[in-house]
């Protein structure tokens, strides 16, 4: 075999040195590739191709979508194609934390991934995305609920859209949209579906009867708070003058502007409704409570009034304008401990022709001294109030020792009071008691207005040198708690004689800034009267020295001292409770 090869290379050597007869061929300057001549039992190698190189970016998206907000994670989407790139993008359409890009505008844009020496160009467009939301706070139970005949708006929410974007639907004729609003047709169910490319919502609405609804939980509420009621009811459809509420018992408590004042003790249901329409009603039930050791305890002084020098106002001998001091010693608790201790001393009518008839302008400039000096005088003229609506507080301008209540009294029928002015009032209030000279509903001339004359009661306080103002305004305090249970009579319709005319009176009360300390005792002996009027109430000075069995305060210390006293409080259905209650007590100034 390897005689055979060798006779063979030794033919083709001499042919190509030689030819065949042809002129040389010249040699080429590129050195011929070597013949590889396989054994007989080994395959030819294949041919090597030179190497391609590869995109690294190839396959990636090269265009993006998104809604302001939305976000692209490189980093993520890119974890398993590429060991490292770098993120960039064009303008502020788009930014970018990391590697990640967030759309924060309307626009296009561009982002650029660069790996190594490959750069990948992506386009993204940003646009706000359109959607509605169906607001829940607007929805109870899964429903949306409506008024018969009620138009209000419809409870979604809409984004980067208008309303004519929304294709809507209503499930039958209970109810009927226009545009924002929904109006309910007919009392039942029904549905609205809203639509927004290819998201569905689906609205349920109830239509109801025409109707108040009482939001509060519960109507439990102590003697000495107010509760204000939460009513529900189509404000669009019904004006707050039309609802009205109705008392099954008028006396537990009272209702103005929505609001609850409790009268007194125990349970009373109300129906509130609209206009005289019964089905459009609600009743709910009130509970009065009272705690009376929590009234007492409230009315209690923690510090007592001790004033050195008060002034009492009057006229000295020669009618002109004066005053006398005292000491003024008050006491440990805003409440009385007494009994008001009221005289019935009415005096006569005087004859006149309007006697019984209703007060009118005319009949008071003829019967009123001051306006007519030509009629006799009439301290009590017999014509009658045209209502009991406010209380006159005065005070006599009178400090003159022996000037208590019933030479006061007696004073509205001298002979010189009735040729001078004939002023008269209804009661006459001192340290001891209180004398009662003409009816209530009785026109009296006192406040200088024809609405003082017309509609109050006049009460004339004594202010005598000597006497305890203390126990005088109590006293006070007492009987206008008493008028303004009987005739109904606020507070605020307590008028001083100087609100209706001007005139410095009360003086007294007024000159030493006492009136409003004055009218905490009124309020006091108001909230005992109305809801502790069924119980008995003791009272106990621990401390007899420095107060008296009434709450009054009779001897000035020497130096600062706590008193004490104990309330006892009883009624005829097993109360009976004890508080012992304490007062500080300074030395005067």
């Amino acid at each position: 075999m390897v005689k055979k090869l060798s006779f063979l290379l030794i033919i083709l050597f001499m042919i190509t040195l030689f030819g065949c007869g042809e002129k040389p061929v010249e040699a080429d300057p590129k050195p011929a590739e070597p013949v590889i001549i396989p054994k007989e039992d080994e395959e030819a190698p294949e041919p090597i191709d030179d190497p391609v190189e590869v995109d690294p970016f190839l396959g990636f998206e090269t265009e993006y979508s998104l809604f302001v907000g939305e976000k692209i994670d490189f980093e993520e989407l890119y974890k398993d194609k590429l060991d490292s790139f770098e993120v960039s993008v064009s303008n502020n359409v788009l930014v970018v934390r990391g590697k990640i890009v967030e759309a924060v505008r309307e626009g296009s844009s561009k982002v650029v991934i660069l790996s190594g020496d490959n750069t990948l160009i992506i386009d993204v467009t940003v646009s706000l995305k359109k959607e509605f939301k169906i607001m829940d706070e607007y929805v109870s139970d899964g429903e949306f609920e409506l008024f018969l005949n009620e138009e209000v708006a419809l409870p979604i929410a809409l984004y980067n859209c208008t309303i004519d974007d929304l294709e809507i639907t209503v499930g039958n004729d209970n109810i009927e949209v226009n545009g924002w609003k929904i109006k309910g047709l007919k009392i039942g169910e029904s549905t609205v579906k809203i639509k927004l490319g290819d998201v569905t919502g689906l609205l349920l609405v109830y239509v109801k009867p025409l109707k108040v609804t009482v939001l509060n939980d519960n109507f439990n509420i102590d003697c000495l708070d107010t509760l204000k009621i939460h009513l529900q009811y189509p404000k669009n459809l019904v004006d707050e003058s039309d609802i009205n509420y109705y008392l099954y018992k008028s006396d537990i408590i009272e209702i103005k502007d929505n609001t609850i004042y409790p009268l007194r003790e125990g349970k009373v249901k109300v129906r509130v409704q609209i206009g005289d329409d019964k089905d459009t009603g609600t009743v709910f039930e009130v509970n009065v409570t009272v705690d009376p050791i929590a009234i007492i305890t409230s009315l209690n002084q923690e510090n007592a009034l001790m004033l050195r020098e008060i002034r009492l106002y009057g006229e000295d001998s020669n009618g002109q304008p004066a005053y006398v001091t005292q000491e003024f010693m008050g006491s440990v608790s805003y409440y009385f401990f007494s009994q008001l201790n009221l005289i019935e001393q009415i005096i006569d009518i005087y004859d006149n022709p309007y006697v019984g008839m209703t007060a009118t302008p005319e009949i008071i400039n003829q019967i009123d001294k001051k306006k007519n000096k030509e009629c006799p005088g009439y301290p009590r003229s017999g014509v009658l109030l045209t209502g009991i609506n406010y209380i006159t507080y005065h005070d006599t301008g009178n400090f003159n020792p022996g000037a208590k209540s019933q030479s006061n009294a007696n004073w509205m029928t001298n002979s010189y009071s009735i040729a001078a002015t004939a002023r008269s009032w209804h009661y006459t209030v001192d340290e001891d008691q209180v004398i009662h000279s003409i009816p209530d509903n009785e026109v009296t001339f006192q406040g200088d207005h024809y609405t003082a004359y017309t509609e109050s009661i006049g009460i004339e306080t004594c202010v005598n040198q000597g006497a305890n103002l203390d126990k005088v305004w109590h006293r006070m305090g007492k009987l206008c708690a008493r008028l303004m249970v009987k005739y109904g009579i606020d507070v605020n319709h307590i008028k001083q004689h100087y609100d209706w005319m001007g005139k410095n009176c009360p003086q007294t009360l007024r000159m030493n800034n006492l009136y409003d300390y004055a009218i905490r005792m009124v309020k006091a002996e108001l909230v005992v009267k109305k809801y502790l009027g069924d119980y008995t109430i003791k009272f106990e000075s621990l401390n007899p020295e420095y107060v008296d069995d009434t709450g009054q305060i009779i001897k000035a210390p020497l130096e600062e001292i706590v008193v004490s006293y104990k309330v006892t409080i009883t009624n005829n259905s097993g109360y009976n409770e004890s508080v012992v209650l304490q007062t500080k007590i300074k030395p005067f100034n």
